[in-house]
């Protein structure tokens, strides 16, 4: 959605702000860059797209990286889309002079952004935290050609701390559980899949590293999401398998199949990742018994059997029906829906939809479990 260029409420002007830019705390931000004005002299100015309050920055080491952010265009990246991206997962795309402007301190990474670039390349960045502050960026490269890149030490640059973690947008939302992705674009693949199914009750988030300390896991989830379950989903690998241990006491391991030696969720067959992904937490939190409003997570064994259902209007309710009947009802009296919330009751017409979406969704997975095509 596009937005017009407030005027800046430090230095009044518009002719120096920004795109809009995203922030985890679910705010809309703008950025004014005229520097030499009155209002914000020699330093960038961040104000909320609504209220247009200003963003207080931390310290001095969270001023560029904010700068950094604010100047990140929408770009697709390893076949996900720029929006989705940029919104979501706070990814975007910057130039090499962006990164000597903002990192006038740290000339090596736009000597390094210049080099890509010169390769024919991209450059990603993707703020961590620690806690609920931005401690660092990562800086990757991606082939312009193919919107991927490699994982060696010539194509990825950290700035800040890498004792972090990557946490997309999560504003308002609370999950059922949080999985914990050893690699951030593990966790970018998982909430892409959340998204095509509708399901907020899965959160991925990610190490950047088997290094990041457990006790920067704990404090960060605290802070996030308080009192909700969370899991680790480690690669396979010596590297992941320590981490793995070394994280028992913060994090339940979990294991998906074909999830072997150096794969992580990204590597795994994308028709079912995500629902083995549920299916594995939910075995773990046991969910239809604890949980009732999770039951709209995917279901294989109950696509096999909805599959042998004739796919006319009647064959469509009844799929309704199935899966979501026990949290889904149509109240004639008011004409509306009322759905279970794992608490109480409520009306909304909307939750309603978003399941009978699901059943359509759902249907490109029952029809792998059909024996003869029809």
């Amino acid at each position: 959605m596009k937005h017009e260029h407030p005027n800046c409420p430090g230095c009044g002007r518009s002719d120096a702000v920004g795109n809009i830019w995203h922030h985890p705390n679910g705010h809309d931000y703008f950025t004014c860059h005229g520097l030499n004005r009155d209002g914000h002299p020699g330093v960038s100015f961040h104000f909320d797209a609504e209220t247009l309050a200003p963003l207080r920055v931390r310290d001095r080491h969270e001023a560029p990286l904010l700068t950094l952010i604010s100047g990140g265009e929408p770009s697709s990246f390893r076949g996900y889309p720029a929006e989705f991206l940029h919104a979501r997962c706070l990814v975007s795309a910057v130039s090499a002079k962006h990164i000597d402007r903002c990192m006038p301190l740290h000339p090596e990474l736009g000597v390094w952004a210049r080099q890509r670039e010169s390769d024919g390349e991209i450059i990603s960045i993707l703020p961590v935290m620690n806690g609920p502050e931005f401690v660092g960026i990562q800086f990757r490269a991606f082939s312009r050609k193919t919107g991927d890149g490699a994982s060696d030490g010539d194509h990825i640059r950290m700035h800040g701390e890498a004792d972090a973690i990557y946490i997309p947008v999560i504003a308002g939302v609370r999950p059922s559980a949080v999985v914990v992705h050893e690699g951030p674009w593990g966790a970018i693949a998982a909430n892409h899949d959340a998204c095509g199914y509708g399901n907020s009750e899965v959160i991925s988030i990610a190490t950047l590293s088997a290094n990041v300390r457990p006790e920067t896991i704990r404090i960060t989830l605290d802070l996030l999401f308080p009192g909700v379950p969370r899991f680790s989903l480690f690669d396979q690998d010596p590297a992941g398998i320590r981490a793995r241990a070394r994280a028992q006491h913060v994090l339940k391991p979990i294991s998906i199949t074909g999830a072997g030696p150096g794969k992580d969720y990204r590597d795994l067959d994308q028709d079912f990742r995500f629902e083995q992904l549920c299916e594995s937490v939910r075995k773990e939190l046991k969910l239809l018994q604890d949980q009732p409003q999770s039951l709209i997570i995917p279901n294989a064994e109950l696509d096999a059997c909805l599959c042998k259902l004739p796919m006319t209007e009647y064959g469509l309710a009844d799929r309704f029906v199935e899966r979501h009947g026990k949290l889904c009802r149509y109240i004639d009296d008011w004409k509306q829906w009322v759905v279970f919330d794992g608490a109480c009751w409520i009306r909304s017409n909307t939750k309603a939809e978003f399941m009978a979406q699901d059943v359509i969704k759902r249907l490109e997975y029952e029809a792998h479990h059909l024996k003869e095509p029809q």
